[in-house]
């Protein structure tokens, strides 16, 4: 007997031991393991700006290579975005490609105009409606228009007897820089 109930004494310690290496592995050491996974990352990404930036050091003529790409590339972006925003331009411009897509505009409400560092932002309801493949390639074509910066902030839909009326938020963005 006595046997049996070191057998079970036993088999409890194992027992015990293999539920405390569960919960070690679980809780403790793969948490650090994703810490550590993590910093080495870091680690990596802040050495590989590191070596970015002694191979500068090193060669000065790239970095101002770079820099004058970086400026041009600048004032080509700089020079796509409008000065002011008008009104009635994005009016006009909503309304013709509306009729450019055979849909039908309905209203254009504008939100208050907001500054921020460098731009200004034009929030904009506008609301139409027509065949949903018709909408689509408005909406498509108002985000490629050239003339304003145009970004859909969300759009709402309903189906109306074989017609999609939609209501597409949009920002309208120009340049702040007076």
């Amino acid at each position: 007997m006595k046997t049996k109930e070191l057998k079970q004494l036993f088999f409890l310690f194992i027992l015990i031991g293999l539920g405390f290496i569960y919960l070690y592995v679980n809780y403790l050491f793969i948490p650090q393991r994703s810490n550590i996974e993590q910093l080495k990352e870091k680690i990596a990404e802040g050495t590989s700006h590191l070596e970015l930036l002694q191979s500068y050091e090193r060669n000065p003529t790239a970095l101002k290579n770079e820099l004058e790409t970086l400026q041009m590339e600048y004032s080509n972006l700089k020079d796509q975005i409008p000065d002011k925003i008008d009104k009635p331009e994005i009016v006009a411009s909503l309304y013709n490609e509306a009729k450019l897509n055979e849909v039908q505009p309905l209203t254009v409400a504008f939100g208050t105009l907001e500054t921020r560092e460098g731009y200004m932002v034009q929030p904009i309801v506008f609301n139409c409606i027509g065949q949903a493949e018709n909408v689509f390639q408005m909406i498509n074509a108002l985000q490629d228009d050239q003339t304003f910066q145009f970004s859909v902030e969300s759009a709402n839909f309903a189906k109306e007897g074989g017609l999609l009326h939609g209501q597409i938020s949009f920002f309208a963005y120009a340049s702040n820089s007076n």
